[in-house]
């Protein structure tokens, strides 16, 4: 967020078996992608982060949730089992 801006982090139990752990911003927002990018550059996409994240994720049973404006920001929602 060059601009500035605030970001939210939250976590709260959202079911009696999950967590919920969500990250809003006001930055730049996610463009819809149909296939995974990598890039080395400085100023990349940061998509490759997300495929990683939602690796990771997915291997402790979780699931995550994205809602995302080009300009306004992104909110993601990051769902984890309570053991």
């Amino acid at each position: 967020m060059p601009a500035g801006g605030d970001i939210h982090i939250r976590a709260y139990q959202k079911t009696e078996r999950h967590l919920c752990i969500s990250v809003e911003d006001q930055g730049f927002g996610i463009e819809k992608v149909r296939k995974a990018v990598y890039t080395t550059k400085e100023n990349g996409t940061g998509r490759i982060g997300l495929m990683i994240t939602y690796k990771i994720i997915k291997e402790h049973q979780g699931s995550t949730a994205i809602q995302s404006s080009v300009g306004i920001g992104t909110k993601v929602e990051i769902f984890l089992p309570i053991v």
